[in-house]
């Protein structure tokens, strides 16, 4: 159960943070966007090496994904 939390969270995080890319990319950010390019590799890499030992965290990390892209993009609409 906890393997299926982190997964979760991991996408959650590693989701919102590719969508904090895209938007720091659209403003023009550069470097906040290459920071966050970082935050991306380093993330990925810890979730594709944490879910190849058990492929049915992929279902708690396609759950995180979604969640963790609307939340970064209803943050944005409020302001933060």
């Amino acid at each position: 159960m906890i393997g299926w939390i982190f997964a979760f969270i991991g996408a959650f995080a590693l989701d919102a943070v590719w969508a904090r890319y895209n938007m720091a990319t659209a403003d023009k950010r550069t470097l906040a966007a290459g920071v966050y390019s970082i935050a991306i590799y380093i993330m990925n890499s810890g979730l594709v090496i944490f879910y190849v030992v058990d492929h049915w965290l992929l279902v708690p990390a396609v759950a995180g994904a979604f969640f963790g892209t609307v939340a970064s993009i209803e943050m944005r609409k409020r302001g933060w």
